[in-house]
This record gives C-alpha cells, structure tokens and sequence, in this order.
C-alpha cells in the first residue's frame, strides 16, 4: 500500500475495491488485514462461525493475479459470479454444543 497512515479496515468496500482497482493496495494485503482484525477481536464479538482464512487468501492472490495481468479485479472478483456460488455451496465445520 502506498500511504501506510491509511487503516486499511477503517476503509470502506468501496474504497477499497477503488484502492484495489488503482493498484494502491493489493487484495491479498487487504484480505489479510480483515483476518488480522478478525483474529485480534472475534473472540469479544463473536461475529462469525467460520473463517476460511486460507480460501479467502487464495481468491485474493487470484484476483492480485488477474490485475498483474492486465485486467480489473470485477465486482465479483477473478471468476465472475463463479466464486461467491462456490463459497455459498462449500461445506463449513459444523459446531454443535
């Protein structure tokens, strides 16, 4: 990221879908700052079941990948609509207790 003052969670989605877009900040570098702050404070909140860390990672490094190559990272990310769907459908650990 270009400007290290910037939090990159206080950012909104839209703000950093543009930085992602401009090439100031990179998918993988924000995708990791949301697991950093969800490891740092889930235990007093608990806001969710499950965090696919490394799913999450990988489809940032996707989308990194397609902006290197030329292209825009897309609202839905590398693979269109693909990916979301895919997420939707993949099996979660269950916690039962």
């Amino acid at each position: 990221m270009t400007d290290a003052s910037v939090d990159v969670v206080r950012l909104t989605a839209a703000e950093t879908a543009a930085a992602i877009a401009r090439g100031e900040l990179s998918a993988v570098e924000a995708t990791q700052a949301a697991l950093d702050r969800i490891a740092k404070v889930d235990d007093a909140v608990r806001a969710f079941l499950h965090v696919d860390a490394q799913g999450a990672l990988t489809t940032a490094a996707a989308v990194d990948a397609r902006r290197a190559g030329g292209g825009q990272p897309g609202r839905a990310g590398p693979e269109g609509g693909r990916a979301a769907r895919r997420a939707r459908t993949r099996p979660c650990p269950r916690r039962l207790g």
